[in-house]
């Protein structure tokens, strides 16, 4: 499990605590600043129906936790194990950090896993400060600098242009254009809420 001298348990409590507000009316100002767009038009958009967007954001809840839980199950890794958990942390970030954007956008959550894993390296690199300045902090410092810094970095987020992993513009060919960082998560969450969704249904018509 996660150690909790990391912070991560307190981080993300911190997020999904505060994921609608104050943190949400960030994200929707500089997104009506930097794309022109304006509440009304969000609000008018036909990316799916209610039901749809709650199911959106269960499973994206859901794979997300799963990724955490990756993390600190890395760090039992001898000698690589820190190293790894620090580079998914960076990811960790920016998918928490840009999500709000996405869904600002009414992407779906294919969408935005298809887009995050083909800029990978990008999204790589936009998590390295924010994971440097809360790493290695203890449980209450690690939170309280995460909850500083995050509207900083959602604000960021809603500006960036992130630019996509090319193997062809890479040194020697090495890059991929396409990372699978959620796929463990992403196939463990289809099978939870498959199952979920199985017993749900047979709940019903029994």
């Amino acid at each position: 499990m996660l150690m909790p001298e990391r912070g991560e348990y307190a981080m993300t409590l911190s997020w999904f605590c505060g994921r609608d507000r104050p943190w949400q009316d960030i994200a929707d100002a500089v997104f009506d600043f930097v794309l022109g767009n304006n509440r009304k038009s969000r609000q008018n958009s036909l990316m799916a129906t209610l039901t749809e967007q709650i199911a959106d954001m269960l499973w994206s809840i859901v794979m997300q936790q799963i990724l955490l839980i990756q993390v600190g199950l890395m760090q039992a890794v001898p000698m690589v194990g820190t190293p790894l958990s620090f580079v998914y942390t960076c990811w960790l970030y920016s998918l928490y950090s840009f999500e709000y954007t996405w869904l600002n956008a009414r992407w779906s959550v294919r969408k935005r896993l298809d887009y995050y894993e083909s800029h990978w390296a990008y999204f790589l690199g936009f998590g390295v400060p924010f994971t440097v300045a809360t790493f290695f902090l203890s449980f209450f410092v690690g939170a309280a600098i995460f909850s500083l810094l995050f509207p900083v970095f959602i604000a960021v987020a809603a500006a960036a242009s992130p630019i996509p992993s090319s193997r062809k513009n890479s040194f020697l060919g090495l890059v991929p254009d396409r990372l699978p960082i959620c796929y463990v998560a992403r196939n463990l969450t289809n099978s939870l809420m498959a199952n979920i969704e199985e017993k749900a249904r047979t709940a019903v018509s029994s």
